[in-house]
């Protein structure tokens, strides 16, 4: 089944849900997707994937339609991915600190 475009419940959705996201440059967004003849799958799916990063805004998706290349991704986080790295090595070396007998690896 071929998806029905829906910009204002689409616009709806993220006014409530991403309140950070300014409603009226939204909806100049949505309209500039149709200029620059974007499909609604294509707009749908560019809004959510920004929808996903947390610091995105509405700037990045006139930009993605004003030049598709131009893709934001998730935010550098040089901590974060750190952070995380470090954990499984820790939970690495406590499992083989476990089979050893509770001597390092």
């Amino acid at each position: 089944m071929k998806a029905i475009a829906a910009p204002g419940e689409l616009a709806a959705l993220i006014a409530k849900s991403r309140p950070d996201w300014d409603a009226e440059r939204f909806d100049g967004a949505i309209e500039a997707a149709r200029s620059a003849h974007w499909s609604w799958d294509r707009l749908a799916a560019e809004v959510f994937r920004l929808y996903r990063i947390d610091d995105s805004d509405v700037g990045d998706l006139l930009q993605a339609i004003k030049d598709p290349r131009s893709r934001v991704t998730e935010r550098a986080d040089p901590h974060g991915w750190a952070s995380h790295a470090r954990q499984l090595l820790d939970e690495k070396r406590a499992a083989a600190e476990t089979l050893n007998g509770g001597h390092p690896g």
